[in-house]
């Protein structure tokens, strides 16, 4: 599902997540497993002459696997895991959004 305006945008896809990490057999419902993503557009000129964004984005995961704390303990590997950190980036665009002729 997406917004689309003049000046920002916001999309929120709902995705399938497979049976088995980096499997390709889908949990078909979404009862059982689905991704959330929210991305946030702002369309904004940085510098003035040309086009640019900013983008904050976030995602949550719901699925049935293993906590990967155990995992990593199991092989002897300490826990360092970070869950659900929304990222924001820009972008800015190189040429002029109007072109200029001799």
């Amino acid at each position: 599902m997406a917004y689309q305006g003049h000046k920002w945008a916001l999309y929120f896809p709902e995705s399938l997540m497979p049976k088995v990490a980096s499997g390709m057999d889908e949990v078909w419902n979404l009862r059982k497993a689905h991704s959330e993503n929210v991305e946030y557009e702002l369309r904004r000129d940085i510098v003035p002459t040309t086009k640019g964004s900013l983008r904050l984005s976030g995602l949550v995961n719901h699925a049935n696997m293993s906590i990967y704390c155990d995992a990593t303990a199991a092989c002897g590997e300490p826990c360092d895991v970070h869950y659900d950190i929304p990222g924001l980036y820009a972008s800015q665009g190189t040429t002029s959004t109007k072109p200029k002729f001799p």
